[in-house]
This record gives structure tokens, sequence and C-alpha cells, in this order.
């Protein structure tokens, strides 16, 4: 693994954004309740759609291993994985659990429509992401060579190489091991650290 770390920093926040060279931009969240709504609001939501829909159009709640919405028109149900969020306007925002060794969910978007910032997609984080070639990672970035473990702890990212072969293992139980190997590296908001020869950066949003 090739990296490539610059000196750190101490600033928190609960809403990051991820850009990863040759892959996207992604949005960060990490908590257990996220506020959606239209991009331009004067009291901006966690998931700001640039769309017809309200300022302020209800709330994905994570309660255990699955996420409910939220919204006044209607009691609180259960999001499927695949399901589009009923949220009434054009915009089609749908939810997926990509790994069952985690619960962090991402948010996708139907064309034409787009998040706000410039963002691809949408991460509602539970402790974990996993990032790699296969589809079965939240953040796939298929000219990744190795898969990896990025983790949000004390205010601060962490970044570690996964083992290579067949990946069953819960990733929360991953945060146990530490693998000489492997070690975590921590990532310093607005630097860009390369690994597999791709760059990536993060900074609070």
């Amino acid at each position: 693994m090739n990296v490539t770390t610059e000196p750190q920093t101490n600033a928190q926040a609960s809403a990051w954004r991820l850009w990863i060279d040759g892959c996207g931009g992604f949005g960060l969240l990490v908590g257990n309740s996220f506020t959606l709504g239209q991009a331009g609001s004067p009291q901006p939501a966690d998931v700001r759609v640039r769309a017809d829909w309200p300022r302020q159009a209800g709330k994905i709640v994570r309660s255990e291993n699955d996420y409910l919405w939220h919204c006044r028109e209607m009691p609180a149900s259960l999001l499927v994985p695949g399901q589009v969020v009923p949220v009434a306007g054009s915009a089609q925002l749908q939810i997926h659990v990509p790994s069952s060794l985690s619960q962090t969910a991402v948010l996708t978007l139907q064309p034409p429509h787009r998040f706000d910032d410039h963002i691809d997609r949408m991460l509602l984080v539970d402790q974990t992401i996993l990032i790699g070639p296969e589809a079965s990672n939240h953040i796939r970035c298929r000219q990744l060579e190795q898969s990896f473990l990025l983790v949000y702890r004390n205010g601060h990212w962490k970044l570690r190489q996964r083992p290579s072969g067949p990946q069953n293992v819960p990733a929360k139980q991953e945060l146990k091991k530490q693998p000489q190997a492997n070690p975590w590296i921590r990532l310093t908001e607005t630097q860009s650290i390369v690994i597999d020869e791709v760059a990536m950066m993060i900074e609070p949003a």
C-alpha cells in the first residue's frame, strides 16, 4: 500500500465530504437521525437535493439494524434497501445497504437530479465505511486494487487496509483488531492521502 499523509489537526464535525480521484464526491453524515430537504433552504437539511422537494421533507432515522422514514404527512415507515424514499416531488432518492457487514446506508439519486455541493452519493455512517472495487462496498472504486475500512472515532477519521480474501467478519469487529501489517492511518482534513496510487481528501461539510 502506497500512503502519503500530512500533519494532523483536531477539528470535529458530524458532516463531512470525501473526495476520491476518479471515483467521485461523497457526503458522510455521522449520527442516527438525518433530515432531508430542498437545497437552498434558509434552514439547510442534512441531505440537500436540487429538486422540487419541500424545504424540510422529513427525516431518516436509524433504529438498531433498520432505517425508518418520518414525515408530517404519514406515520413512521420502514425503509427497505433499494426502496425510493417517499418524498413528494420529482426527485427519486433510493436507500441502499450494500454490505451485511455494516449498517452504513448509501443514498443515491436518479438522474437528472443531484445532491447539493457536487456530491455524488450520501452515506449515513454507522461507525464504518467499506471502500473498494467490489459492488458490496459503500464506496465502490474500481481502480483500487485493495479494499479499505474507514472509521469515525472521537471526531477523527481513520483508514486501514482490509485483509485479502473473503470478507465475512462484521466491520465493527474489525475495529478490535490491530494487525501490525495494516496499521490505522489518521486522515487529516483538507490534506490529500494516496492509497493504491489513488488520491483522496476529506473535509468538514
